[in-house]
Parts: C-alpha cells; structure tokens; sequence
C-alpha cells in the first residue's frame, strides 16, 4: 500500500467518538486499524497527520487514580494488568461518518479473527489471559447507537458459518473466554494512551518481519512531533525500560 503523503500540521479538529478493540497483542491491531484509516477507498480517507488509531489501556474500572502502566515491576498497583485492564487499540470516527467507519473497523475485527469447527480463535493465542481478551469499547455499549453495527457483522461466516458471542460487560471481566467478545460502555470504562514507545511498534512475528519503516518510524516520528504521542503516554509512566522497534 502506498505511503500517503504526510501533511506539515495536522487538519482542524472537528467532534470526534472515540472507540476501542481489544484483540490480543496491541502492536499488530494497531498497523491493521491505521491501514483502515488510510485506505484511500475506505469511509477515513486519513493521512499520516490525520491517523488517530492509538495503543492503550481500557477495561477496567479501576483506574489506580488516574495512572495505569505497562509491565510496572517496580509498582505494581499501576500496573495495566494488575488493575484488570486489557491492551487496546483506540481510533477516533469523524463527525457524520461514525457508522461507515466503525463498520470498516469491525469488519477488520472480525476478519482477523481464525475459523475452527467449534468457534474463532484471534490470531496470537499464544498471548492467553485476561490483558488479552477480546474486548469492545462504544459509547453506551449494547445501548449505544453503533452496537447494530457490531451485531450486524457478526454475521454465521467461515468454513463453519458460525458467529462470535457478544457478551456485555458492566463490571471488567478478566476473563478471557472463547470465541467471546466483551462489549463495553466506553463512556464509563475510561482508556489510558500506553506509553510512547508502545506507538506504531512492530510486531516482529508478523507482516514477514518487522513493520515497514514508513510505519514504525516515519508515521511514528510525525505523530510525536505532532504533540499527539507524549513521553509516557496518557499518565506519568516509564518509557526508559524498551526501545521502540
């Protein structure tokens, strides 16, 4: 897919909802999410300025005061998994084109996902645990106005035609149950941005090797300078303990 050209300084805000995944590892839904955005005949149409789709921390109640981390060893009581959250990709829809935009997100979801005779499996089952389940954040959750779009797509399909169970989730469940997605209220389960070095990382065991450059490090490098990834990501976390790849 060809690179599009970057913008000098990013376009004027206009009102946004914000919604997340929760698929396993966040470093490989985090490249699929932003191809979404950029596909030139896809409902963003997004540039490299204008890509929205961030790594994070979501599912959970908890919020250890407003600071959650990854991999805190040296305090766990901030740590992302400790507290129940889960890894989590965010992406901002555009005003008048929240339904066609998440239907493209969603579709990507679900296509993601590997067919067997009793369910789907995500694509890192090696990543097992309740940091890893397979979660969906959207304004009023099964209330909320795009919850049809998710319901619509989990349509039988597969060698197998079956769907996935779409289980709402009021409380943050650490359960990372089978062929489950947990939907969730993303109003009241609030989203922490990881730390920077987390954003467009590569995931090393896909795309034959590492992420292209244009990715890990030029769109990176734009959004950094952009104000839009800060140094320890949405709290006062570390960014020292790894490199970004």
């Amino acid at each position: 897919m060809p690179l599009p050209m970057p913008s000098p300084t990013p376009p004027p805000p206009s009102p946004s909802v914000g919604v997340w995944f929760g698929e396993g590892c966040f470093w490989k839904r985090q490249f699929a999410y932003a191809l979404v955005e950029l596909d030139p005949a896809g409902p963003f149409k997004r540039n490299n300025a204008s890509v929205s789709s961030v790594v994070g921390y979501a599912g959970s109640l908890d919020t250890a005061g407003g600071q959650v981390c990854y991999d805190a060893r040296a305090n766990v009581s901030v740590d992302y998994g400790e507290l129940g959250h889960a890894e989590q990709v965010r992406i901002d829809l555009g005003a008048g084109m929240q339904e066609a935009q998440f239907a493209a997100l969603v579709a990507d979801f679900f296509r993601s996902f590997n067919a067997t005779e009793s369910g789907f499996i995500r694509p890192d089952p090696g990543n097992a645990g309740g940091p890893y389940r397979v979660t969906v954040g959207l304004p009023g959750g099964v209330n909320g106005k795009l919850y049809s779009v998710l319901e619509d797509a989990n349509a039988p399909r597969g060698p197998y035609n079956l769907t996935m169970v779409l289980r709402e989730d009021r409380v943050g469940s650490v359960d990372d149950a089978f062929n489950t997605v947990f939907v969730m209220d993303s109003d009241i389960f609030p989203f922490f941005q990881a730390e920077q070095y987390h954003q467009f990382h590569s995931d090393v065991y896909a795309y034959d090797g590492y992420y292209p450059d244009w990715y890990r490090h030029d769109l990176w490098q734009l959004q950094i300078d952009l104000g839009r990834l800060p140094f320890g990501g949405s709290t006062n976390c570390s960014d020292s303990r790894y490199k970004h790849y």
